[in-house]
């Protein structure tokens, strides 16, 4: 599977929860936890974190379009 390496900011205390949080809802499919690895990128700001999270793409994903949200065969 493709792996994604998702580079984002948050100021959440679980920042890692919170950007996996609106990866799953940008993608539309959950992502296994188990599969998720972080790392600090840097403090952009106090309080502010750059994050990058590496997991695979989604299997369900693959194939959908943005206008209809199905998989094509």
């Amino acid at each position: 599977m493709p792996q994604v390496h998702l580079y984002a900011f948050s100021k959440a205390d679980d920042a890692v929860g919170e950007i996996l949080g609106r990866a799953e809802e940008a993608l539309g499919s959950a992502i296994p936890r188990d599969s998720v690895s972080s790392r600090e990128v840097r403090l952009v700001a106090p309080g502010k974190l750059m994050m990058c999270l590496t997991f695979p793409l989604p299997r369900d994903i693959l194939g959908k379009t943005e206008n209809d949200g199905e998989g094509h065969e």
